[in-house]
């Protein structure tokens, strides 16, 4: 577990660097079965670490696979991923996080203060 989310520390930097995620895929393709096996297994790690990251998923017959990010100032990138496992999506989605590091901000991609001091008055640990 830990060592897990050790080496998924990218995982914290998507809500600074990404605004949403939108995934698209078919529900019974044989296309879309790294897409499906990468939601069951990973989506929840990457909601739980990123609770404001609206991620979309829609699922449609006979839809290609598809990945699309969306960044400040509405700049998108998306990525074929029909017929790709579910490990090259990961990757996918870290290159998204990572280019997005070097792209201008909004002021609500810049963790401020607010966050912080929210928080410490909910009692809790972000995890």
């Amino acid at each position: 577990f830990l060592f897990y989310f050790l080496s998924m520390s990218w995982l914290a930097r998507i809500s600074s660097n990404v605004q949403e995620l939108r995934i698209i895929l078919c529900p019974v393709g044989e296309g879309s079965a790294g897409v499906r096996e990468f939601l069951s297994n990973r989506y929840e790690w990457i909601k739980a670490v990123n609770p404001r990251l609206p991620i979309c998923v829609r699922q449609a017959e006979t839809a290609h696979a598809s990945l699309f990010c969306r960044y400040d100032f509405n700049k998108e990138k998306s990525a074929d991923i029909e017929f790709v496992s579910a490990e090259d999506i990961e990757q996918t989605i870290k290159e998204f996080v990572e280019a997005g590091e070097n792209m201008p901000k909004s002021a609500e991609s810049i963790w401020g203060e607010d966050y912080v001091t929210h928080a410490k008055e909910r009692g809790g640990t972000p995890f």
